[in-house]
């Protein structure tokens, strides 16, 4: 088990050691550095474009002193990509088909046929139509006794029924649907 030595008992001569050793260690660390003697070198010969030293006979015993090329410092370090090429805008969905604007007023059965009845209140005029046909750009897909149902070039049907049926107001709405099931 180790024990903790109070510092006043720590010996004195690991303390004068501890720091002229840290004295040492300073002045190394901030002495300054001596000059050194640069009048040796010639300065006539530096390497240019003109005169390059790499692959010189240098006969002498004299160093030849290299410019900074700082041009080398003005590389890019990291170029960004180029961004992604726009988008075609998609081309507007084609407007929807003008409102409905014939009413259906009857359904009439012809040797086990049906055929629709229709008003046209733009032209005031009453429009007889059999499964199949178009009328006021749509087709007419289906046609019952009770309703008749027209169909959109995109596929959507829209039924037309003689009668709207009104919930009972004494049941709940959720019992009405589920009689209807």
């Amino acid at each position: 088990m180790s024990r903790i030595v109070p510092l006043y008992k720590v010996p004195r001569v690991q303390t004068a050691v501890g720091l002229a050793t840290l004295a040492a260690a300073g002045w190394w660390a901030f002495a300054p550095l001596p000059a050194q003697d640069l009048s040796r070198f010639d300065r006539s010969r530096l390497d240019s474009p003109a005169n390059p030293s790499v692959g010189s006979d240098n006969s002498d015993d004299t160093t030849v002193i290299v410019a900074l090329d700082l041009g080398a410092f003005s590389a890019p370090l990291w170029v960004a990509p180029p961004p992604p090429p726009a988008s075609l805008p998609q081309p507007a969905p084609p407007p929807p088909p003008p409102p409905l604007k014939l009413q259906l007023l009857a359904v009439v059965s012809e040797d086990g046929m049906f055929t629709a009845l229709f008003h046209d209140p733009d032209a005031d005029t009453i429009v007889s139509a059999r499964e199949g046909e178009s009328l006021a750009g749509r087709i007419l897909s289906k046609v019952e006794a009770e309703a008749v149902e027209l169909t959109l070039g995109t596929g959507v049907p829209l039924r037309l029924a003689l009668r709207e049926e009104a919930p009972n107001p004494g049941i709940p709405l959720r019992a009405q649907e589920g009689e209807q099931r």
